[in-house]
């Protein structure tokens, strides 16, 4: 946001020195003694470095901006910075200031710093171009807003690793350590791309790391157990709530993805003559692409979907939503509608239930782990979205006999 003369009387001296930006690197730094000091951030080369313009209100907002733009002009014509400044000149009873010019000098060109939410704005768009989901983008503007209220203003390359802890300390206080880490490494995601467009040379925000206390990792309430599990299966067969949702339930039990994952699925996606999902990289959480075997009953189902179809593109579509998907929270809202409570089975524990019914049938850990859209690593995490695609086949079709079997005990 541009300065005003207003804005800057009526910013108060504070126990810390603060800046106020009005863009293109031109800040106004306002001291603990109430001195208020123009500063303009540029960089000569590879160099980082500020000038002084002088002090409020002796040389004021309009003279401020012609004396930066100016400045900057000359440097980048070839003029020695530190031979340029910035002097008074008597016009009749008036005195005005004005950049004294010095010899030409070979320099390399200057480029001009921008301030952290300068660079962050800039950031965010670049993750729009990327397609980032909207829940997305509102998580990393409430980051982004965060931190602007500390160093927005301060240019990119004064940013301390100490500014960084300081920042997600707020949330550490609020006793919120999930946000405080999302914060730190939104900041480290804004300063790596600051220093690939060449405006700082590292990122502090790596430097804070091991100094930011780390949640206890949760798992997600999930039923493993036999008794339970065929309770849950007899609830979500006997949902009477919207076909589309109940299909949802279903899908979320047989196939288990993400919730997120199944929200997105599209009929474009979905080969029924094969009995395949075409699961692409854009609508999974570790953006690989995954071919995901359907079972028998699962194609049953999605066939019985069809009469259902609108022009909707998603599978589990809505005509509530602006996106046409099913909202976030109408799966729990689902099981929530059949008994199921939250404290006991989520929508995301779908998948801790495939998993742990799986392994303890004995069936391969990688071949689980794909199914689940692991991403391993080491040697195994070579890629491959068709990987033990046959082995899969059989272990999805077992799995989707198993439950129906208990279920009918």
């Amino acid at each position: 946001m541009k300065l005003s003369a207003q804005i800057i009387k009526s910013a108060k001296s504070k126990n810390k020195r603060y800046r106020l930006s009005d863009g293109r690197g031109l800040t106004i730094s306002v001291e603990p003694n109430g001195r208020k000091i123009w500063r303009l951030a540029y960089r000569v080369g590879s160099k980082n470095t500020t000038k002084t313009l002088g002090e409020f209100p002796y040389v004021g907002l309009r003279e401020a901006r012609l004396v930066a733009q100016e400045f900057l002009l000359h440097v980048k014509m070839g003029e020695e910075p530190n031979s340029l400044s910035v002097q008074p000149v008597e016009q009749g009873e008036s005195v005005t200031y004005s950049l004294q010019r010095a010899d030409l000098s070979e320099l390399e060109p200057v480029v001009v710093i921008p301030t952290f939410s300068d660079v962050a704005a800039e950031f965010l768009r670049k993750r729009e171009l990327e397609g980032i989901r909207p829940r997305t983008r509102h998580r990393i503007e409430r980051h982004i807003a965060s931190a602007a209220k500390f160093v927005g203003n301060t240019p990119i390359n004064e940013v301390r690793a100490t500014d960084v802890l300081t920042i997600c300390r707020t949330w550490v206080d609020a006793r919120k350590l999930p946000s405080a880490e999302h914060q730190r490494t939104l900041l480290s995601q804004v300063f790596r791309f600051a220093v690939g467009l060449g405006y700082i040379e590292n990122d502090p925000a790596a430097l804070v790391s091991s100094a930011i206390p780390k949640a206890p990792r949760k798992h997600l309430p999930a039923i493993t157990e036999l008794s339970r599990l065929k309770w849950l299966i007899k609830q979500i067969l006997a949902y009477q709530g919207d076909p589309i949702v109940a299909n949802a339930l279903r899908f979320a039990l047989l196939v288990y993805p993400r919730p997120g994952e199944l929200r997105q699925v599209r009929w474009s996606e979905i080969d029924l003559e094969s009995a395949v999902w075409n699961a692409p990289a854009e609508t999974m959480k570790m953006k690989r692409p995954l071919l995901v075997p359907l079972s028998r009953q699962v194609v049953h189902m999605l066939e019985a979907m069809k009469a259902l179809r609108s022009r909707n593109p998603y599978v589990s579509h809505s005509t509530r939503t602006h996106s046409g998907m099913l909202s976030e929270n109408t799966l729990s809202k689902a099981l929530k509608t059949i008994g199921v409570p939250p404290s006991e089975h989520v929508p995301h524990g779908f998948r801790s239930t495939a998993s742990t019914i799986l392994n303890e049938n004995g069936w391969n850990a990688d071949w689980i782990e794909v199914s689940l859209a692991h991403v391993p690593s080491g040697v195994r995490a070579v890629y491959n979205r068709a990987k033990y695609v046959e082995d899969r086949v059989k272990m999805a079709q077992w799995y989707a006999d198993y439950l129906e079997h208990i279920a009918q005990e």
